[in-house]
């Protein structure tokens, strides 16, 4: 009995296989007579420019043209060394920055190399901008000195709330 299962188990659907040459498909022998399926005029059709001898189809499918210059021109892009590049950051996460690593010093100063630092904003960006929602309750150490970034009114407001500085330079 479990021979026969074992020769069964041979011949399961996923386990079928040919060989190597049936992962590969011939390619349509064109131009061999009507009876091939792809006789006389070889799947060109009749007469037109496609039909003849030499003609190329153009590298993205319209003649002797690139499908984009076809297309109309739309908008405008910004060169990235020009634009300038700014990460956003919730003050309700810089709260939780200063409570898991239990930072409460005094007169502790928040510059470029502080946010970079502890991977609030990347080394390319032009600044960091600090936001804050309404309902967010956020617990600042008391005397932080932001000097760098930009703030939204409701994290200007937190932030003087808390008993912190903001000194731009």
């Amino acid at each position: 009995m479990n021979e026969i299962t074992n020769i069964l188990d041979d011949y399961k659907l996923n386990r079928l296989f040919k060989g190597l040459s049936s992962l590969t498909k011939k390619s349509k022998r064109v131009g061999r007579g009507s009876g091939s399926g792809c006789g006389k005029t070889s799947g060109r059709g009749h007469k037109g420019q496609k039909a003849r001898e030499g003609v190329s189809s153009g590298k993205l499918g319209i003649l002797g043209q690139s499908f984009l210059k076809k297309l109309p021109k739309r908008g405008f892009k910004t060169p990235l060394k020009t634009m300038k590049i700014i990460d956003i950051i919730n003050i309700k996460d810089l709260s939780y920055f200063f409570y898991k690593n239990k930072i409460n010093s005094d007169g502790f100063i928040l510059d470029k190399e502080f946010f970079i630092k502890f991977s609030f904003m990347r080394k390319y960006s032009h600044g960091i901008k600090i936001l804050s929602n309404i309902s967010d309750k956020i617990d600042l150490p008391n005397h932080l000195i932001f000097k760098f970034g930009y703030f939204s009114k409701n994290s200007h407001a937190k932030i003087i709330e808390n008993n912190c500085i903001i000194e731009k330079d």
